[in-house]
């Protein structure tokens, strides 16, 4: 083997090593965010909730669909307890996207409304400016 196809297989191989170990890293990254969102609602951290959320976010849940500031004014009416989030699944959609899919539970109300305790929930994650944010979310109530 000649040395110019060694090194481009070399190359490659780094490459391709660099681009899974990156992906891994993003993964990681997008599940603590979305974490994170749910552990700043439940403490009602606006401010944090506004990092987090692009400015043209959406979300549909059981009251319709929500823009952010419907989404940070509510959160100040929301009652929950730490929630449980498992079976997640991720789908890299671009470099600077992703879709996240996973369930949740945990007690909740909205005022004095109780909230079903079990959804299935989807967000999409765009990375703008350096910064990963939600730009959709979301949320199926289910009975277990």
């Amino acid at each position: 083997m000649s040395m110019k196809p060694a090194l481009i297989t070399l190359f490659l191989l780094i490459t391709s090593a660099s681009i899974a170990q990156n992906a891994s890293t993003v993964d990681a990254d997008v599940v603590a965010r979305e974490k994170q969102f749910w552990s700043d609602s439940k403490n009602h951290d606006v401010n944090a909730l506004r990092g987090l959320m692009a400015d043209d976010f959406l979300a549909v849940n059981m009251g319709g669909t929500e823009n952010k500031q419907g989404m940070l004014e509510g959160v100040t009416h929301l009652e929950m307890s730490t929630p449980a989030l498992w079976d997640w699944k991720l789908v890299r959609l671009s470099p600077t996207s992703y879709l996240v899919t996973y369930q949740f539970a945990a007690s909740m109300k909205y005022g004095y409304e109780s909230i079903p305790g079990h959804f299935y929930a989807s967000a999409l994650w765009t990375q703008q400016n350096g910064q990963w944010q939600m730009k959709f979310q979301q949320t199926t109530p289910f009975d277990e």
